[in-house]
């Protein structure tokens, strides 16, 4: 029987050598080794972010990590100009599928309206939440 030990409070280094040995298996099976950052923001007039999206694009696929309106603003259209923003430049460095996770109490059914297929659920994530996995192929 092999020995090791556990370490449950591993290092930064620890954790970005996890990271890049996964990166480095991905490259190894798929053979794409570029990735590319699909981020924006946009500010108001006193330069506060009221709105952002963020992403990577690997191959032909984006996934959208992250995508934000301020609570001010939210029912205004800027959510729906900023994904429009990021379809744009998915598109241009040639993606043609946009992945997004949301919660229930976040924005599945405006991400149904924008366009996305939902493609899967986990449920009580966490409890009594559901986690739901989009996905938009894009024209």
């Amino acid at each position: 029987m092999q020995s090791f030990t556990i370490d449950h409070q591993p290092s930064a280094e620890a954790i970005a050598y996890i990271n890049e040995q996964i990166q480095s298996f991905n490259i190894e099976q798929t053979g794409i080794s570029t990735r590319s950052s699909v981020s924006l923001v946009l500010r108001d007039e006193t330069g506060a972010i009221i709105a952002g999206i963020n992403g990577q694009l690997w191959g032909n696929c984006c996934e959208l990590q992250s995508l934000w309106v301020s609570e001010k603003h939210r029912g205004s259209g800027l959510g729906k100009q900023v994904l429009e923003l990021a379809e744009t430049k998915v598109k241009e460095q040639g993606g043609t599928v946009l992945t997004l996770a949301s919660f229930s109490f976040q924005a599945p059914k405006f991400l149904r309206e924008q366009g996305f297929d939902l493609v899967g659920v986990v449920q009580d994530y966490p409890s009594p939440y559901n986690k739901y996995f989009f996905r938009k192929k894009l024209a």
